[in-house]
């Protein structure tokens, strides 16, 4: 009974052992560190094979551990001589013991140089026993660790082993000759230059270390020990490989909410080919923007998250996977951190391609940039090889960053019109537009990424203005309203039936969402008001270049008679010049006038109210033709 004990003991200290291993890897994978790649069985080599670890540089370590608290053997170092003296193996040579053993399997492996071909191999013995513990009866375990550092010395020689070896050394060669089966120094040379030892605790102290080193990113700490114990246990058969983001998976619940969780994306030496890491993404071999955005755009979120994006941006135009990644950073919301290897640079590029504001406000840019202060170098990266790779990619983080903006966007709408007064009918048939347009968007009949691009574009603002930036969590309060008064018109002009983009008597719509801009492209007036802070050229320029016959301003608050000096009904030459801009047949703001009548909550004031717009136009338009007639 008390050998199956030590032999349990024996088994539970190999796994320790090996979580203490693991638990070391996990946290230096979530510290963004070198760390190892995996930890198994697989690669292993007889004796030396309670589990093999790949090295972050490709290097094997194979593991050996010894749950050993006496001494291994009491014999003499020299077999020969060390013989049985009674019994009947009287005479014989005694057995190896399992230290003589594990050491006699890795000299087999050098037995000539050059036998080891494929990656580097090191070895590892691990023993809970003290230094004065003795292998043979005088050579103690500090004896044989000081001889592993002297041969792993770079400048080491066999000849320089021989010549200064001292009494210790002696028996040692003597102990590995007759027990290990080792030939000469040079085969002890090739042989301990690959071994090191490891003294390490017993199975209370090896729990103590690893609660220490996982209560950095995991509480209680020591329930994530017990999670990463049991895996191996129940695993201890299998041939496969832990990755630190296999154990993530089964330590994601313990995950301490105030540890920054981050996301890496950086060029390697190859400008076309990228790589990803980060430790968001449990569930998928590598991080995954089906996962990554809603994390990091998630707004209702305290989690500390950061952003980490290597390489500079280029003085002309953006890559597609570093205008994704620029829309990404402009979207983070509070307390995101983002590092990037310029901040100012990045900054200055980022208010260039949005003309210094998202639409919102000016300088909407609340974001925090900084210099990357390289805390992160992660080894478990995955390749993005070449422009196809890449602009997938890109792809991929537009799709998802259009969803989660989608959601929040539908959210809104539903919520303003569930604040809408029900005393009249405006809402009930606001409400059922909204469920047909609802449909064809979620049908995909009405692409949501397109509608929300659309609200935020300006035509005369050129290709120098990234509209895509602006899409995303800080604009969707301005798409929501934009969308409801979108709704509200469509319905005054067209009842709950209505198109999305035009009206049955063939009237095109076109809403606009923006609140700030930067002017009509060659404009260098900064940041401003949308149309109110315009000059007339500048808002002639920016209606002529959109060909709709209505235009709602859902982010101005200037009434449309003040836009332009003139009506849009007594402007005959203006209207009907060809020499004179384009101009629409109906201008909706969001003014002092409208919202009065919107607060009526009665489709028949604001029905009448467009109508009567739209009426002026046509009469005006009808006297221009007579006047060119005569």
């Amino acid at each position: 009974m008390r050998q199956k004990i030590k032999l349990k003991q024996a088994d539970n200290f190999d796994s320790w052992v090996a979580a203490r291993e693991m638990s070391g890897m996990l946290v230096k994978y979530l510290d963004g560190q070198p760390h190892a790649k995996s930890i198994g069985n697989e690669q292993g080599i007889k004796g030396w094979d309670d589990f093999v670890i790949e090295e972050y540089d490709e290097s094997y370590t194979c593991v050996q551990v010894k749950r050993q608290e006496t001494d291994f053997s009491e014999h003499s170092e020299n077999r020969r001589i060390s013989l049985f003296t009674k019994g009947q193996k009287k005479g014989q040579e005694h057995d190896l013991s399992a230290f003589d053993e594990a050491i006699r399997d890795l000299g087999k492996l050098y037995s000539t140089p050059n036998t080891i071909t494929g990656k580097e191999k090191k070895f590892r013995l691990e023993i809970p026993a003290a230094q004065t513990t003795r292998i043979k009866k005088d050579i103690e375990l500090r004896h044989f660790y000081s001889l592993c550092e002297r041969c792993r010395n770079e400048t080491t020689t066999e000849a320089k082993l021989k010549e200064n070896a001292d009494v210790a050394d002696e028996k040692m060669f003597g102990w590995l000759t007759t027990w290990c089966e080792f030939q000469d120094w040079g085969h002890i040379l090739r042989t301990l230059k690959t071994l090191s030892l490891s003294y390490t605790f017993l199975e209370s102290g090896l729990k103590n270390a690893i609660d220490h080193e996982l209560g950095a990113w995991f509480n209680p700490a020591a329930d994530a020990r017990q999670a990463i114990y049991h895996y191996i246990q129940d695993n201890s058969t299998d041939t496969g490989a832990a990755t630190p983001r296999l154990i993530l998976r089964k330590l994601a619940g313990f995950l301490r909410p105030d540890k920054s969780r981050w996301l890496y994306y950086s060029p390697t030496t190859n400008p076309l080919n990228w790589q990803v890491a980060g430790t968001i993404d449990h569930h998928s071999e590598r991080e995954l923007p089906t996962e990554t955005v809603p994390f990091l755009w998630n707004t209702q979120s305290g989690l500390a998250r950061r952003l980490l994006i290597g390489g500079n941006l280029p003085a002309g135009n953006l890559t597609r996977l570093q205008l994704a990644l620029l829309r990404l950073v402009l979207h983070l919301p509070s307390p995101a951190q983002v590092f990037v290897s310029n901040a100012e640079a990045y900054k200055a590029k980022a208010n260039c391609a949005i003309a210094g504001t998202l639409g919102s406000d000016i300088g909407d840019l609340f974001v925090s940039i900084a210099n990357d202060d390289s805390t992160i170098n992660p080894s478990d990266t995955h390749p993005l090889n070449g422009v196809s790779e890449t602009n997938n990619e890109s792809q991929n983080l537009h799709n998802e960053m259009d969803v989660v903006t989608w959601k929040l966007v539908q959210a809104k709408v539903g919520e303003q019109i569930s604040a809408m007064s029900s005393a009249g009918d405006l809402q009930q048939n606001v409400s059922e537009l909204w469920q047909t347009w609802y449909g064809l968007i979620e049908n995909n009949t009405m692409p949501f990424g397109k509608l929300m691009l659309d609200m935020l574009s300006v035509r005369s603002e050129g290709d120098h203005v990234q509209s895509l930036l602006r899409v995303g969590p800080e604009t969707v309060d301005l798409m929501a309203e934009c969308l409801l008064l979108h709704l509200v018109i469509s319905v005054a002009l067209d009842g709950n039936d209505a198109q999305y983009d035009k009206l049955k008597d063939g009237l095109t719509i076109r809403t606009l969402a923006l609140s700030y801009w930067g002017g009509p492209a060659g404009s260098a007036g900064g940041s401003r008001q949308f149309i109110t802070d315009d000059s007339n050229d500048e808002v002639a320029t920016l209606v002529g270049q959109e060909p709709h016959s209505i235009l709602i301003f859902s982010g101005v608050a200037t009434p449309p008679s003040e836009i332009f000096p003139e009506s849009l009904a007594d402007d005959l030459q203006a209207k009907d010049s060809l020499a004179a801009p384009r101009r629409p047949d109906l201008m909706i703001t969001n003014c002092r006038t409208f919202k009065q009548l919107r607060a009526k909550n009665m489709i028949e004031p604001i029905k009448m109210h467009l109508k009567d717009e739209l009426e002026k136009v046509r009469e005006s338009r009808e006297k221009n033709i007579q006047g060119i007639r005569k």
